[in-house]
């Protein structure tokens, strides 16, 4: 009984995938930048990856909306800004260079000046023991 009852939930399975609903296309022009957008927009859910390479139904509605906003005739940085006014800069893969978050652009170079600095001052007083 259970048998008959997971092969009846397999083929089940196996014959709703074809039945989802494919997203819709624009045109050519149109998708081209859709794409482009989806690669710089994060998931909301996975946070690793852009909505592009996402599988979640959050990222779909998310190409949906930047699909409607481009058939609306918005500009690329009017979609990026309903983004980021509904959802945050969290979502941008590239955050706006404002005084709000300054420390996000200069962050690495402050990190990799500390490192340095401490490189240095280790070395230095790897000299003056050997000068001892």
């Amino acid at each position: 009984m259970r048998a008959r009852f997971l092969c009846l939930l397999l083929c089940a399975d196996f014959l709703g995938a074809p039945l989802a609903v494919a997203e819709e296309m624009l045109p050519p022009a149109l998708e081209r930048r859709a794409q482009s957008l989806f690669v710089e927009i994060r998931c909301p859910v996975c946070e690793h990856q852009s909505i592009a390479d996402s599988e979640t139904p959050l990222s779909a509605d998310l190409r949906a909306l930047v699909r409607a906003r481009l058939a609306a005739g918005d500009s690329d940085a009017e979609v990026r800004a309903l983004i980021r006014a509904r959802y945050g800069e969290f979502l941008l893969f590239r955050p706006s260079l404002r005084a709000r978050n300054w420390i996000l652009w200069l962050a690495p170079f402050l990190v990799f000046a500390a490192l340095l600095g401490l490189v240095w001052r280790i070395m230095g007083r790897g000299r003056r023991a050997q000068r001892r």
